[in-house]
């Protein structure tokens, strides 16, 4: 296996760009749910590029090499270009092909691609300098590029693995609101529960990927708190399942915690300090109520437990949800005090 894995986010979407940038095809592998589809439509629309998202099992031959038909006159085939083979000679601006799920192409197809990666011409004529490709797939079992289909692939893409990101995609489902509180929740404090890298094979068994706990979502935010209902989507893996009820259930602990921190952030019940999860529960919840009037007493209260980490990450989310809470002086006061600490 010759693909090669960043080991920060940063390195990974600035690779994604150079790659954009030099137009030099760009092959994404890794296992389902790594967010792999979602990272490169990311990256196409912070850079304003046009992208096209073709599925490979579905896509035919003529919609990128058009159809070819007998000039009697001529005594030649002439090309009709419509579809995605129109595109390819008319595109003016950065516009990007992404392939899902390369090997999934019939061989017609997957040899079509790897010569219009190799010769970026159809029927003879140039495509626009403007077309960019990239791949993306679940299986790295073809060797990244060995073979006789994907030969045409192998020294002119750059080939690399999708990381398992559990930060980043926690800050992704809490910008984006996309996956449930308590999900969020529970990875931030149990991260070896985001995704397991042992995929069953050969059966039809739910797995917990970033993917499934995205799918489980609309189940938990109608209160399907039902071992079975979660089993059916991320599986029980390692006690994946059950972890996730219990945990659920234990945010009831926090009942009417929020109004008692906002009527007296000093007197407000805590938690012993062998209760991580449970202090972290409480991070996360007061986070989404970051709201300029209860900045201060936010603070005031996780400040109870004596650690700056509990309050970093006070300030970080909240903020991320409520911008504007920056403008309060407490939020000054309490990122003027930590520089001025250390």
């Amino acid at each position: 296996m010759n693909t090669i894995t960043f080991n920060n986010n940063t390195d990974y979407l600035n690779h994604i760009n150079d790659c954009l940038d030099f137009n030099i095809p760009l092959i994404l592998v890794g296992p389902p749910g790594t967010a792999k589809s979602e990272t490169l439509r990311s990256v196409f629309v912070e850079r304003g590029a046009n992208y096209h998202v073709a599925a490979s099992q579905t896509c035919k031959l003529s919609q990128f090499f058009g159809m070819l038909f007998i000039n009697r006159d001529e005594k030649t085939f002439e090309p009709f270009f419509y579809e995605y083979s129109k595109i390819l000679f008319e595109a003016e601006s950065e516009t990007v092909f992404q392939f899902e799920d390369l090997l999934l192409a019939d061989e017609q197809l997957a040899k079509g691609l790897m010569s219009l990666v190799r010769l970026r011409e159809v029927h003879g004529q140039k495509i626009s300098d403007n077309i960019k490709f990239v791949f993306d797939t679940n299986d790295n079992s073809h060797g990244a590029g060995r073979g006789m289909v994907n030969t045409a692939l192998n020294n002119r893409c750059s080939i690399i693995q999708a990381p398992i990101n559990v930060e980043a995609w926690l800050k992704w489902g809490l910008t984006s609101k996309r996956i449930a509180r308590e999900i969020l929740l529970f990875i931030h404090a149990n991260p070896e529960f985001a995704y397991t890298d042992k995929l069953p094979k050969g059966s039809f068994t739910a797995f917990n990927t970033f993917r499934s706990w995205e799918l489980l979502t609309p189940f938990v935010n109608r209160g399907r708190r039902n071992l079975a209902v979660v089993e059916s989507v991320i599986g029980n893996h390692n006690d994946v399942a059950a972890e996730f009820i219990n945990f659920w259930e234990s945010l009831d602990t926090y009942g009417n915690l929020i109004a008692q921190v906002k009527a007296d952030p000093m007197t407000a019940p805590m938690f012993g300090q062998n209760e991580a999860d449970k202090i972290l529960g409480c991070v996360f919840i007061l986070s989404n109520h970051f709201t300029k009037g209860d900045v201060d007493k936010f603070i005031t209260y996780i400040d109870r437990y004596r650690n700056s980490e509990y309050s970093r990450l006070l300030i970080e989310l909240g903020v991320q949800v409520h911008p504007d809470s920056k403008e309060t002086k407490a939020y000054v006061s309490h990122v003027t005090q930590q520089k001025g600490g250390k």
